[in-house]
């Protein structure tokens, strides 16, 4: 699983800040992660024409933080986040059929900092950790993570990544 680290509106006010962070679950075969922020309206529908002002593939790993440093936008972004799990050749009869889900996704605003100063301290707090480990519990409940997001069979540290 990939939980990208934002309000439960999956639409966060970076204000300042120019830092985002997701944890990684346990995975029995773990892949690489594609990262990719584009320009986006306020409603956050993507610019489609636009390249994309960070595409960043981040190396295989499981029970994980990770915090990526990103360019200031002026525009909002549309932050997406999926797994690299290789090409579904589809030739069977149920070839439509797959083990891929559908990328996270949230919008990233740059007005109305202060709505989310608490997170934004929070994840600038998470940087002095990297290359430590961090207890899961605590962002579990600051980043209103439920049972139904993190389970049992989550461990009870994660490694801080940044990049």
């Amino acid at each position: 699983p990939i939980v990208h680290l934002v309000p439960p509106s999956s639409v966060y006010s970076m204000g300042t800040s120019a830092l985002i962070g997701w944890i990684e679950g346990p995975s029995s075969n773990p892949q690489p992660l594609q990262v990719t922020l584009r320009v986006a309206s306020a409603d956050g529908i993507a610019d489609a024409g636009a390249a994309p002002v960070v595409q960043k593939q981040v190396p295989a790993a499981t029970n994980r933080l990770v915090l990526l440093s990103i360019p200031k936008e002026p525009r909002p972004l549309l932050w997406e986040s999926s797994y690299r799990c290789g090409p579904e050749d589809g030739g069977d009869e149920f070839g439509f059929i797959t083990a891929t889900a559908p990328p996270a996704l949230s919008l990233l605003l740059q007005q109305d900092g202060q709505k989310d100063q608490q997170l934004q301290q929070q994840l600038a707090g998470l940087k002095a950790s990297c290359g430590a480990t961090t207890p899961l519990a605590p962002l579990k409940a600051d980043f209103q993570l439920g049972d139904d997001v993190i389970d049992a069979s989550w461990p009870q540290t994660l490694t801080v990544e940044c990049f």
